[in-house]
């Protein structure tokens, strides 16, 4: 890479199983006749995937700088992605893959102490459960953020 060029990543892998669970919280749709909601009992989850844990995620987050006489800009990207992941025990309901990019563009001046910068998130405006809680009643779900953009002051001292 140049002097200019900066490339972050990570990457984790984890392949995460119950070894033994033989009396795991179980939510099964109840059928709308029943009243919907979920019933509760119990079930064997020994060798499902642990929840809320995706198998694969990784980012990569090249950022692009341009020194000038009145300060630095840089331009990022970044790039996010999850492999699937379930919401319960039972691996019943399920979070399919999805990916995320991120950018910004900003000045900063010579100093360092102050700096611009205009960013968008969730540039694809892709569509993802962020947030599950399984309950009696019924499943809550939260939707991801759609895309947003902003602008934002820095100020260092």
């Amino acid at each position: 890479m140049s002097t200019n060029l900066s490339l972050r990543g990570g990457v984790s892998y984890i392949d995460s199983k119950f070894t033994s669970y033989d009396d795991s919280q179980c939510f099964f749709p109840n059928p709308p006749a029943l009243g919907g909601g979920d019933a509760i009992t119990s079930c064997d989850a020994t060798g499902n995937r642990l929840p809320k844990t995706p198998k694969l995620t990784f980012t990569l987050a090249p950022t692009l700088t341009l020194p000038t006489a009145v300060g630095e800009f840089s331009v990022t990207a970044n790039y996010f992605h999850s492999s699937l992941y379930y919401a319960d025990t039972q691996n019943f309901r399920a979070q399919k893959a999805y990916d995320i990019v991120n950018g910004r563009i900003g000045w900063t001046n010579q100093d360092g102490n102050f700096g611009v910068g205009l960013f968008a998130k969730n540039l694809l405006n892709k569509k993802y459960v962020s947030f599950v809680s399984l309950q009696g009643p019924g499943s809550v779900f939260s939707s991801s953020p759609p895309r947003t953009y902003g602008a934002e002051l820095t100020f260092n001292f």
